[in-house]
């Protein structure tokens, strides 16, 4: 799991063009061997292995959200516009992109 104090993480939506950013700076990234990138205590985004045909899910916010403030609140709404899901809290992935910024 990865820490980080200084809550330079984030999370970024294309479509939506807005970031989010964590409320909390414990487990923003955690590692599973069974899984993808998971971010958020609360599996705010947990992206499946063999994300393509596996589902994956969205539980978000929990640990990220809009400039760390209560933009959104779990939900279908929410579920739907972080990650697309469509039917309670899961999706499929097609593609995603996994950055990170050295400054």
């Amino acid at each position: 799991m990865i820490h980080d104090s200084n809550k330079n993480s984030c999370l970024f939506s294309v479509d939506l063009k807005e970031h989010m950013v964590p409320m909390d700076s414990k487990n923003l990234i955690q590692c599973f061997p069974d899984l993808g990138p998971t971010f958020g205590a609360g599996y705010d985004l947990c992206i499946s292995d063999e994300c393509n045909v596996n589902n994956s899910k969205a539980n978000f916010p929990t640990t990220y959200n809009i400039d760390g403030k209560s933009k959104y609140v779990s939900g279908q709404d929410s579920y739907r516009t972080f990650s697309g899901a469509t039917q309670n809290d899961i999706f499929r992935v097609t593609e995603y992109e996994v950055f990170r910024v050295v400054y």
